[in-house]
């Protein structure tokens, strides 16, 4: 879902709807919800997701059928079927220019299209012979717009529950609150807050110093994450308010010491795929340490053209892919004053901060432009006052941004220590302290919060 007034009322009516029907209809509802939801969203990402549900649906009841799996007839089926995946999201990704543009969550179900036709030969899940069930999990409207992206086997596990799930659970519902609230204060109060200032400097970086527009790269850096990470933490505190719990996509990926680790706690559920149905069948580690420098490098590669066509996303994706096979290098030699401690978390910062100039900018002519304009130092400590106030990032705002980052960040330190999400750490607080948090998290949503016509109120990763 998007962060919206409609979005909002949408679901708190479906949670009413959904506790007020036996416990046989729900799964119904939920189909019907999810499938109401996207097309009230958009036309176009409705048709287009009937049309890979349909396709997937057909598809694995043929290889399902294939007997044995390991025959060339069910390679040929998978390949095949797997191939029209690809074709169409490397389609829309590069037409672009022509017109055309990628329907909002395509990139995330496609990719879970793809996971269960390769687990359906794997032998990993079944065929789904029950229509209603592969399109719930192709189109499950509190994830669907920027995931997580689930597997078949997990997300059955989770519909199980949607026949037991109590509205009688306050425990529940207090985990459920927190989720949602961190997840709204996050992208709110710290992201849109963020964007009004990264959209000029990358807008208009020909006229701003170099200290304005290094600041511009951090300013985003925190931006991307906290409107990713909000809306993953949304998602799942909604989701399990039907009874269905979706995997945690973010696991305080700027406290990295490495960029390999980085990679283990930035959106978790892309690396992963990635892992699982790129980099192993290229052949993973197995083949020595160059043929796993290539792979890591080709895996990068593609996580660049799934985020988009411009040949800046392929260029970031490239630059995470050296950074993780120098990482991986200096891992196997043992040299790890680089990628260890305080020293390995700041330059894992840095070159993540770098990257994403390129994922952050238009096409890689605004990228090298910006880079260049950022290269320039500061003329005066007056300049930089006089772009502060053209920028309009007056003293409210900056308090707003620095107060709520060192809050976040000592609760994230806490939950790094602890392997937990940022919620459950203040869930495991003492009644009223928590309940302080929460309280004070709310007030600033409903008074700092960015709203109105203005404001931005989609999730970046819609676009992709």
């Amino acid at each position: 879902m998007d962060v919206s007034i409609f979005s909002v009322i949408y679901v708190l009516t479906s949670i009413v709807i959904f506790y007020c029907l036996r416990y046989s209809s729900r799964f119904v509802f939920l189909v019907i919800s999810s499938l109401a939801y996207v097309f009230i969203l958009d036309k176009t990402a409705g048709t287009a997701l009937l049309a890979t549900f349909v396709f997937a649906y057909l598809a694995g009841l043929l290889i399902g059928a294939v007997k044995p799996r390991s025959s060339r007839v069910a390679v040929i089926c998978l390949a095949f079927s797997v191939f029209v995946c690809v074709i169409s999201l490397c389609f829309l990704k590069f037409s672009g220019r022509s017109g055309l543009f990628i329907p909002i969550g395509f990139s995330f179900y496609i990719f879970q299209t793809i996971s269960y036709l390769v687990d359906i030969y794997r032998g990993k899940t079944a065929a789904e012979k029950k229509p209603a069930r592969l399109f719930l999990y192709l189109a499950w409207f509190p994830k669907f717009v920027s995931g997580p992206i689930e597997r078949k086997d997990k997300f059955d596990e989770q519909l199980n529950n949607i026949r037991i799930v109590r509205f009688r659970d306050p425990q529940r519902w207090v985990r459920i609150a927190h989720y949602v609230i961190i997840g709204f204060f996050y992208k709110l109060v710290i992201a849109d807050r963020l964007c009004k200032y990264v959209d000029k400097l990358f807008s208009d970086y020909q006229n701003y110093d170099g200290a304005w527009l290094i600041l511009g790269v951090i300013m985003y850096t925190f931006q991307i994450y906290f409107d990713f990470a909000g809306y993953s933490y949304a998602a799942i505190g909604i989701s399990e308010a039907f009874g269905i719990k979706v995997s945690t996509n973010f696991k305080m990926p700027y406290l990295s010491e490495n960029i390999t680790e980085f990679w283990r706690r930035w959106h978790i559920t892309l690396s992963s795929w990635l892992r699982d149905y790129v980099y192993i069948p290229l052949g993973g580690n197995r083949k020595g340490k160059l043929r796993k420098i290539i792979n890591t490098i080709m895996v990068f590669a593609v996580c660049g053209v799934w985020h988009g066509g411009d040949i800046s996303f392929v260029i970031w994706g490239l630059l995470h892919g050296a950074y993780a096979s120098v990482d991986t290098v200096l891992s196997d030699k043992g040299y790890d004053r680089l990628r260890k401690g305080t020293v390995g978390r700041i330059i894992t910062f840095l070159l993540v901060a770098f990257a994403w100039l390129f994922f952050r900018s238009a096409n890689i002519t605004e990228a090298l432009g910006y880079i260049k304009c950022m290269m320039v130092p500061g003329r005066i400590f007056d300049s930089f006052l006089a772009q502060r106030q053209e920028l309009g990032f007056w003293l409210a705002d900056i308090l707003i941004i620095v107060l709520s980052i060192m809050a976040v960040l000592y609760f994230e330190c806490c939950a790094y220590k602890r392997l937990e999400d940022v919620p459950e750490v203040i869930i495991r607080k003492t009644y009223p302290i928590r309940y302080l948090y929460a309280f004070i998290a709310l007030t600033m949503i409903m008074v700092f919060g960015m709203y109105g016509p203005e404001s931005v109120v989609h999730m970046i990763y819609m676009q992709f």
